[in-house]
């Protein structure tokens, strides 16, 4: 058991994660489909998961690296 501050819950609703990170609710329900963040949909209401909120700027690092790789170029 961790000695730390309050409890952290593992799941926040959108409207939560929106405030955490300062996003459009929209551009979070984005980066879900993309991958980025773990969005679920258990019941009506979106879900976001606080371990990818706290490891958003690794995440986004690690698909923008991704994304370059497998990009094309136009001739």
């Amino acid at each position: 058991m961790s000695s730390g501050g309050g409890f952290v819950p593992k799941w926040v609703n959108l409207s939560e994660a929106s405030t955490m990170l300062g996003m459009d609710r929209r551009q979070i329900l984005k980066l879900g489909r993309g991958g980025v963040l773990r969005v679920c949909q258990p019941s009506r209401q979106y879900r976001v998961s606080t371990d990818s909120i706290e490891h958003l700027d690794e995440r986004l690092t690690e698909v923008r690296s991704t994304t370059r790789i497998h990009r094309r170029r136009r001739s």
